[in-house]
Order: structure tokens, then sequence, then C-alpha cells
């Protein structure tokens, strides 16, 4: 009978994985493993491909506690009406990988501004906590409000009536029209919608009525993203 050599893969838990050679030829006799930051847990494979069975980065960060949304609707949008959603970076590298997503019932310019310059005169006056997408974890968000004293863990809300609180655009890295119910910014997909956000700097999220649009219609706009360190 030949001579079977045995090697142990043991965890950081002591769970023992067996891995055995015969001397004539390498038999693998190991089961697939993913590392959690912790210790080695047993993969999960398709039954009939074998392939690993995984969810995307995105989903991921939710498990992980650092996926975040705020929401900010108008039940009675004009077409001369603006409302959006304003807050700034942190000066870290925690990069802030934003995926938007806005509706319109009527035809309506959707925006966004990256380091517009705000009028100190006319800050907004209304904020809004954003929601950890994982309701049992504790984590804040560390982007901030647009404020005299801005506040971390806070967004700034535009409201119509509000006077604009911007003074000029700066550059407006995402313009689209939307409106009759055709939904936009994240309508195409995280991958072709997705910004990773400068470092330090304010975004503001416009939704615009437009003249070609009709009143007492309704608007959203929806931010969700998640929040890592750069490997820089």
């Amino acid at each position: 009978m030949d001579k079977i050599k045995t090697f142990k893969l043991i965890d950081s838990t002591g769970k023992v994985f067996g891995i055995s050679q015969d001397e004539g030829e390498l038999i693998i006799r190991a089961k697939a493993l993913g590392y959690t930051g912790a210790s080695f847990q047993l993969a999960i494979l398709d039954p009939t491909s074998f392939a690993a069975i995984g969810i995307d980065y995105a989903h991921h960060k939710i498990h992980d506690g650092n996926s975040f949304s705020v929401s900010h609707y108008e039940a009675d949008f004009d077409k001369v009406d603006i409302f959006g959603v304003l807050f700034t970076t942190p000066d870290t590298l925690n990069r802030i990988h934003m995926f938007p997503i806005v509706y319109a019932g009527s035809a309506s310019l959707f925006e966004i501004l990256e380091a517009p310059t705000i009028d100190t005169g006319n800050y907004p006056t209304v904020f809004s906590t954003p929601i950890n997408r994982d309701r049992n974890s504790s984590t804040l968000s560390t982007v901030s409000s647009v404020r005299a004293a801005p506040v971390v863990d806070r967004v700034s809300l535009k409201r119509p009536g509000d006077v604009t609180p911007v003074s000029a655009d700066g550059t407006i890295i995402h313009a689209e029209m939307i409106g009759s119910s055709k939904q936009g910014g994240g309508s195409g997909g995280r991958d072709n919608n997705e910004y990773i956000l400068k470092q330090n700097t304010t975004y503001y999220f416009r939704l615009s009525g437009s003249a070609g649009g009709a009143d007492n219609s309704v608007g959203s706009i929806i931010l969700s993203w998640y929040e890592n360190i750069a490997r820089e």
C-alpha cells in the first residue's frame, strides 16, 4: 500500500483543513476557502459548475456597514422649482462611491455640480442624516453638511422656495434631461453611473423644473453610496 503524506492547513481559529499527497502524484483534498479578515471560512460553490458563489463589491459594502443613502422628494414639483442635496466629502483617503437615482414626473434637468461656489449668505437651513443600509450597523457616514459650521454624517437639503445656496455652478460633471416617468442617474446600472467623488470637495445634486414641463408634478433624488479607504 502506498504511503500517504498528510499536510495540515490551520486557520486562526484552529480549524483544520486537510491536504493529502500521494508519493506518486499530488492529490488535493482541500475545500475552497475564503478569508474574512479574521479567519478562513468555507466558500460556497455552485453544485453543477463548482464556480464560487459570491456578491459584488458594492453589495459587500452594505454587509460591511459602510453603505449609505439619502432621499429627498417633492410631492408638488413645479416647472420653476429647484431642489437638491449638498454635502462635502472628507479630507481623507476615505472615498465616496456615489450612485444617484433621480425621478421626475415631468420634464426636468438633473445635474451634479462639483465644487460650486457656496453663497455663504444663503446656507441651506434643512439637513438630513444619511441612513446606514445595514440597519444593525452603528457606522456613520463621513460626509459633512454645507453650513457655517459643518456637521459630519449630515447632508444639506435645498427645497423649492429656498434661495439658491450657490453663486456659481463649478464643474458640471453630469447633466441629463429626465421626466415623463423617465428615471435618471442610476437608470443604466452602477458601472455606467457611479462616480468616485473628489476628496474634500462640495457636491450639489440638483433637480430643476423645465419650461417644457408641467406644474404640480413630482420629483425625487435618491443618493446611494458606499465608503472605503483608497489604496494609495
